[in-house]
């Protein structure tokens, strides 16, 4: 009776091992060893880092030069999806930047620090600011994203045509004081009677009340170096 259950056995242990060559053979690997995890392949990524010294911005007037040069490495990535801020293939662009004022005399003078400032762009070349000439100067404006939803905003600095001097501008509206202002988007700043003029949005879709006239008049002062609404 012992016989035939040695036999079974052996039977058995014979067909495992045919099954486990017939395996190996048709490239199943060793079933028995560690079975190694699934290949994890990195997503795509397009950010990028660009080295100090890059020129972020410029603007050229008669008596100089005004740059926005990054101090330190720019983070870059494709903005990813369309919206009011930009297109898919839009470029943002952060970073911590330097003004710098090239004068007609080759003197070199850093006028002004933007903090971790974000640009959005169509492309990587320098952006150009708007150069609006009034009575005694040159305003540039210098707008980061060339798209919003509702507002554009923007940073003013002033290039003197009596003293060749440059500088940031404030912009003063009552008793406050801002670094930068806005204007709406497809509208465009303008000059109009020796004031810069301004597009104004009202309410969060860009909608206006009855009184409301949409726009807003500065004064420029080269002695308190602002723009004064008026």
């Amino acid at each position: 009776m012992r016989r035939p259950k040695r036999r079974r056995r052996w039977t058995a242990a014979i067909a495992g091992v045919l099954l486990i060559i017939a395996f190996l053979w048709m490239g199943g690997g060793d079933p028995f060893s560690p079975k190694p995890k699934p290949e994890t392949v990195p997503l795509a990524t397009e950010a990028a880092n660009r080295q100090a010294g890059t020129v972020r911005a410029q603007g050229t007037g008669p008596k100089g030069k005004l740059l926005v040069v990054a101090e330190g490495s720019e983070a870059v990535q494709r903005l990813g999806a369309p919206s009011c801020f930009g297109m898919e293939s839009d470029q943002k662009i952060s970073g911590r930047y330097d003004v710098i004022y090239t004068a007609a005399d080759g003197s070199v003078t850093k006028i002004g620090v933007l903090e971790d400032r974000t640009f959005i762009q169509p492309n990587s070349e320098p952006v150009e600011m708007l150069r609006l000439p009034l009575q005694d100067a040159d305003v540039f404006l210098l707008a980061p994203q060339y798209r919003d939803c509702h507002a554009i905003e923007i940073y003013a600095f002033a290039m003197d045509r009596g003293t060749g001097e440059a500088f940031p501008l404030s912009f003063k509206e009552k008793e406050a004081s801002f670094a930068t202002s806005y204007y709406k988007p497809l509208s465009q700043p303008a000059v109009r009677n020796n004031r810069l003029v301004l597009q104004s949005t009202e309410g969060p879709g860009g909608e206006g009340s009855p009184d409301f006239d949409g726009e807003r008049e500065y004064r420029l002062d080269l002695q308190e170096k602002a723009l004064i609404l008026e």
